[in-house]
């Protein structure tokens, strides 16, 4: 027992070391610091960071992966003082059930519903966007991570993040393919590869399909498959499918039965395998369609949430996790750092 509270004594000094060396004096900064699990790399990145943010007069965001983690973190002393950022419940939105049923489908409430919100004045002054008027130490939970909101802190830092926390899935119905349809305002290329998506659905004998079985009857129904330039512009598809949502929002409908946002995802995903396909690469299977049964159908989008916000290279980031491979944590752009001459340290401590 000694040996290993020794192991973690040095393991903490090392690290606080790093963290002062490496991390927090340098501005900006990116570190993945990783370190074996229970060895208290929470704590001392935080005490360390704290301690660093008091002299200089700075503030500090603390991402965790969700919000019990958080309340933990406050009861047993971790971030005593920290303000934990909610999201749009009840308490913090009036108009919760509609923002929720947006986030759910993909869309923005910030976009749809705050700009004629009844309760604006309120919400700046208690509600939601209340909980970012102070200057002062917040948590969020690692939804907030691809937000604007953690940028008002000077320094971040990222707790049990890995490459899966950038990897999403979406499910995509025909009523959803539709409705995107049913807006108009598209190149007639895109709606043609629209539709040749839905004949899937209807197609006798067509069970789950992916890799090149999913281009091979996609092409037999949309001809026009190989001529990407033509319909690979996702912006329209996103575009109809806003404006779906504003629509329903404006009281076209439930909020809940609006379509899903995949224009963005879908096009991007079927582009880049269909330019693989011309240049005679392997595709990359992240689109898939799923049969189960006649009523059971859909499409299965597997996506990258993308880089971090720009912003996060304005300040220094401290990225934690007890078996993260830099290596694939670069692989899969969790983190790229744009500004020259500051790369990310990956520093792995024993």
């Amino acid at each position: 027992m000694q040996a290993i509270e020794e192991k973690h004594i040095k393991w903490n000094q090392s690290a606080t070391d790093q963290l002062l060396g490496q991390g927090l004096q340098r501005l900006p900064h990116a570190m993945l610091l990783v370190g074996p699990a229970g060895v208290g790399k929470t704590q001392t990145t935080i005490e360390t960071a704290l301690s660093w943010a008091a002299t200089n007069d700075q503030t500090v965001a603390v991402v965790l992966p969700n919000h019990a983690t958080i309340d933990e973190k406050i009861a047993d002393g971790t971030l005593t003082g920290f303000r934990h950022v909610y999201g749009h419940t009840p308490e913090m939105c009036q108009q919760s059930d509609a923002a929720n049923a947006l986030i759910r489908k993909g869309y923005s409430p910030g976009q749809l519903l705050c700009p004629d919100c009844p309760a604006a004045a309120w919400c700046h002054d208690a509600g939601y966007k209340a909980q970012f008027k102070q200057r002062e130490n917040r948590a969020y939970v690692h939804a907030h991570l691809h937000s604007n909101y953690p940028e008002n802190e000077d320094i971040v830092i990222a707790d049990e993040l890995t490459h899966k926390t950038f990897v999403d899935s979406m499910r995509v119905l025909l009523g959803d393919l539709a409705s995107a349809i049913e807006q108009g305002g598209m190149p007639a290329a895109t709606v043609g590869l629209l539709r040749g998506l839905m004949q899937m659905w209807t197609a006798p004998g067509l069970s789950d399909v992916a890799g090149l079985t999913f281009y091979a009857v996609l092409e037999r129904y949309f001809p026009g498959l190989r001529d990407v330039d033509a319909w690979g512009d996702g912006s329209h598809v996103q575009g109809a499918l806003f404006d779906a949502a504003t629509a329903y929002v404006n009281g076209a409908g439930a909020v809940a039965d609006l379509p899903q946002q995949f224009g963005q995802k879908l096009i991007g995903l079927l582009s880049e395998d269909v330019r693989r396909l011309n240049a005679g690469q392997p595709v990359t299977g992240r689109v898939r369609f799923v049969s189960l049964t006649s009523r059971a159908k859909w499409l299965e989008l597997t996506y990258s949430r993308g880089h971090l916000p720009a912003w996060y290279n304005q300040r220094p980031t401290i990225i934690l996790n007890a078996t993260a491979d830099a290596d694939l944590m670069a692989e899969v752009r969790a983190i790229e750092w744009r500004v020259p001459d500051h790369p990310v340290s990956y520093t792995h401590l024993t």
